[in-house]
């Protein structure tokens, strides 16, 4: 029986050295994920960086403003009404002649002239005239400004005052009739309970009643009746309402222990004042 020939395979193993230079490969490069990462990761420093150098520029312009601002400006620079305040505003150098003599005269900086020392401390404003106007007018014309708004606030303030006084006025007028009306139904119910109760005790006629108008028939055109006109006057209708109604609640309280108020009649004068708060409308 014939067998094939086996061969005889050579297997191949690395040296040291390979497995170094292979193991060093390795160690050196990076993977495609990890070269991405660090690619992406590159821009976003240099973005950080550049925000930050806008901010130090940012900074350093925010204190450049702040320091030309407070800086004093140049007398250059500065117009004529601006350098005549400045002058105006500093106090006098003792170099001058006239600080000098007051210097001699006992005078010190920054105290008040006079023998005392409490007269002005400071000179006498200079006020420029800048119109074209002439010496006293605009004087005269903030004067009269000054007289005619003076005028319009009295004018205003009299106006308000009358108005006021009108108001309380019509409120009391208001309040006066609205009595008036309310004292006149007082007076027409009390009239015809004191009626009733002066005929329960057998009386025909007293002043005090309420007298009701006579009917006029037939229009205006029909002539007045005579018996009417001819009536007996009652002086004690002519007197106010308020009186009138006085009289009758004290005649109802003292002859029949009666209070129109109270709306009922007591038995007599003791219960009347033991039970009743008082005779006037506003004690109930």
């Amino acid at each position: 029986m014939y067998r094939p020939q086996q061969r005889a395979v050579k297997l191949w193993l690395p040296s040291d050295a390979d497995k170094d230079d292979t193991r060093d490969d390795s160690k050196g490069s990076k993977s495609p994920a990890a070269a991405s990462t660090d690619a992406q990761d590159e821009p976003d420093e240099d973005l950080d960086k550049l925000l930050a150098q806008y901010e130090q520029q940012a900074e350093a312009d925010k204190r450049r403003v702040t320091d030309t601002a407070a800086r004093p400006k140049p007398t250059s620079q500065m117009g004529m009404k601006e350098l005549r305040e400045t002058g105006l505003a500093q106090p006098l150098s003792s170099d001058t002649k006239g600080f000098q003599l007051l210097a001699k005269m006992g005078y010190k900086a920054g105290e008040g002239i006079g023998k005392e020392g409490k007269g002005r401390a400071a000179p006498i404003t200079v006020d420029l005239k800048a119109s074209r106007t002439g010496l006293g007018v605009d004087e005269d014309r903030k004067r009269k400004q000054e007289s005619y708004k003076q005028l319009q606030e009295l004018k205003n303030s009299k106006r308000q005052k009358g108005q006021e006084i009108l108001k309380d006025s019509y409120l009391t007028h208001q309040a006066a009739s609205f009595a008036d009306r309310q004292a006149e139904q007082h007076l027409k119910e009390a009239q015809k309970v004191c009626e009733t109760l002066d005929r329960r005790r057998g009386m025909t006629e007293n002043h005090m009643w309420l007298v009701e108008p006579p009917l006029v028939e037939g229009g205006d055109d029909e002539e007045p009746d005579e018996d009417a006109a001819a009536a007996p006057v009652n002086p004690w209708a002519e007197l106010p309402i308020a009186e009138q109604l006085q009289d009758v609640l004290d005649r109802l309280r003292s002859e029949h222990s009666y209070c129109i108020f109270c709306g009922c009649q007591y038995a007599d004068s003791a219960e009347l004042t033991a039970l009743c708060p008082g005779p006037q409308e506003g004690d109930h």
